[in-house]
């Protein structure tokens, strides 16, 4: 997990929408829990599948390539 990314001012707010959105009952949510649960940690909680960047609503892979990068 990138710490001091998701404290930054555009980390913590990208990573306010996709826990909001992981919240949800959409179909995102559950890729959106899957990906916050791998990027907290992947060895306890299983990977996640960057595919799921083209399977989901314009602005949600924008805000998880903040968390990544």
């Amino acid at each position: 997990m990138n710490v001091e990314r998701a404290e930054s001012g555009k980390g913590r707010q990208a990573l306010e929408r996709l826990l909001h959105i992981a919240a949800g009952s959409t179909g995102q949510a559950k890729k959106m829990a899957d990906f916050l649960l791998a990027w907290h940690n992947t060895e306890e909680n299983g990977g996640w599948d960057p595919v799921d960047l083209w399977s989901v609503d314009a602005g949600i892979p924008d805000d998880i390539l903040v968390l990544l990068c």
